[in-house]
């Protein structure tokens, strides 16, 4: 495999990612609020009757009063649930004895959605990857693509054999365009096999001590690379990447940013199952990965995670997601909740859930499990592909086992920026891409929006058409004017009233 030059160190992701300058150069595309990056967090400045008070002074200073600036106030970030679409693709073929551990990818005019598939017993247990394809995102064909043969046919959607991968086993998969790559390596797949030799775990553990964990060489298992010109022939590799304890699935990128290859995975401490973090120069050679999110404290406390759903949101480069499901022990029933970073190293949970399992006996009454690639659909949409199962996760399983559907939003509706009374925030100093400003917001019928660009004339809160309504992308106007009145590379602070009001996402064109 041909690899990038490895880059110098990064220094800081801060650095990375110019979340230290003042002002802010802000990208083009949308601007969901999925942290608390965009509020500026205002300061208390003292002052006595005659001008500012000193920081440190030799004797008490009387008379002074704190004078809150640009302190935001009366705004929550909140998860928004998902509307649930389904089942879009169900386990209709011979091979499909369980299915799950999927990727969908907007392949442009097509949709791809790459998914494992656990064959009936008489075929083994090593797990075949399969493909499926859309016009829309919603109504999916397996096409017989005549690549891999099962029970004496090439009648099938299946791209890759896990009998046929260099330990035998294929499994906790998912696929990714490296924009680095080669064109006859731009496709990879990541993936999670056990039975690996202790010869190999040896030679890897001489050669890279820090790609082995204890864990991972005691279970004799480690994590593999395939690559593919395009979306469906596969050569695999038989270098291990690094040797973990992983049986989830796996999901990898590149960053632009920290120049690196970045993958999450599960690890497991103090008995609970987390999500954890790897990044590498080198696709071939990473690190064991660390602890990246834990169990949420406003939770239960048999809870556990499972799978993390790492994605950015389309169009963006900074907004980092994930949708952990999280599996309550003490029921044996899961939901999935959200948790955002600015540079995908710090996270946090976001309050609220995003989505349920359905009603007992329906396709996913018992558990459901998010996959890779939140991605833009028909109708002003973001999906994000999931699988349902009957039955809860520690329950007998019999017959055939899965299905998958969609969790979809409103385009940039994920989360919300939300002011159930009055609110008012300002924005850190940017420097913007334009000079005409988008919101995506709703308000109730006695709700508001406006926005006031500080020190310009004529952009004040008071000059400003107030907004209202239901809108996807609406524009700012100040007495009609829809400019901002800004100076190309000028330093600008922006100024948000609410009421009553969710703000989901700005814009700057």
């Amino acid at each position: 495999m041909t690899n990038p030059k490895t880059p110098e160190p990064r220094g800081g992701a801060i650095f990375a990612y110019g979340y230290h300058e003042a002002p802010y150069k802000l990208d083009s595309g949308p601007h969901p609020f999925v942290d608390w990056r965009y509020v500026n967090a205002g300061r208390v400045r003292w002052q006595t009757p005659t001008g500012e008070a000193p920081l440190w002074a030799y004797e008490e200073i009387k008379e002074v009063e704190g004078v809150p600036e640009r302190i935001p106030y009366g705004l929550r970030l909140v998860a928004q649930p998902a509307e649930k679409i389904g089942p879009v693709i169900g386990t209709d073929r011979d091979w499909e004895f369980m299915i799950y551990a999927h990727t969908m990818l907007d392949l442009g005019g097509k949709y791809g959605l790459w998914y494992e598939a656990l064959p009936p017993k008489d075929y083994g247990a090593a797990g075949l990857l399969c493909y499926a394809e859309s016009a829309d995102g919603i109504t999916w064909t397996k096409p017989n693509l005549g690549l891999v043969e099962f029970a004496g046919s090439r009648d099938n959607n299946i791209v890759i054999d896990g009998s046929k991968c260099p330990y035998g086993q294929f499994h906790g998969n998912s696929v990714f365009v490296d924009p680095n790559a080669p064109p006859e390596e731009r496709f990879k797949v990541i993936y999670w096999s056990k039975n690996v030799p202790d010869e190999v775990i040896a030679r890897l553990k001489q050669e890279n001590p820090e790609s082995v964990d204890p864990f991972g060489e005691s279970n004799k298992c480690g994590v593999l690379l395939g690559t593919s010109p395009d979306e469906l022939h596969w050569t695999l590799h038989d270098k291990l990447l690094f040797c973990h304890t992983c049986d989830t699935q796996t999901i990898a990128y590149y960053d632009s940013f920290l120049r690196r290859y970045v993958l999450f995975t599960r690890s497991l401490q103090f008995g609970r199952r987390s999500i954890a973090r790897s990044e590498t120069a080198d696709v071939t050679r990473w690190p064991v990965p660390e602890v990246a999110l834990w169990t949420p404290v406003d939770g239960d406390p048999s809870d556990d995670l499972y799978l993390n759903s790492k994605t950015v949101y389309p169009g963006t480069r900074t907004v980092h997601l994930m949708f952990p499901t999280v599996y309550r022990r003490r029921a044996d029933n899961c939901v999935i909740r959200a948790a955002s970073s600015p540079d995908g190293i710090a996270w946090q949970w976001l309050p609220g859930e995003v989505l349920q399992t359905g009603r007992e006996g329906e396709w996913d009454g018992g558990c459901v499990f998010p996959g890779c690639g939140l991605t833009e659909i028909s109708g002003d949409r973001v999906a994000l592909p999931f699988a349902g199962y009957r039955y809860p996760h520690k329950y007998p399983r019999f017959g055939r086992v899965g299905q998958f559907g969609l969790a979809v939003w409103p385009k940039e509706r994920l989360v919300a920026l939300q002011a159930d009374e009055e609110a008012e925030f300002w924005t850190p100093a940017m420097i913007l891409p334009g000079d005409s400003l988008y919101l995506n917001f709703e308000t109730s019928r006695a709700g508001y929006i406006k926005v006031a660009v500080e020190g310009v004339e004529g952009r004040t809160l008071d000059d400003c058409d107030a907004l209202f309504g239901n809108e996807l992308k609406k524009q700012v106007t100040w007495e009609g004017n829809p400019s901002m009145g800004i100076r190309e590379d000028q330093k600008v602070l922006l100024r948000f009233k609410m009421r009553s009001a969710k703000l989901f996402s700005f814009e700057v064109r």
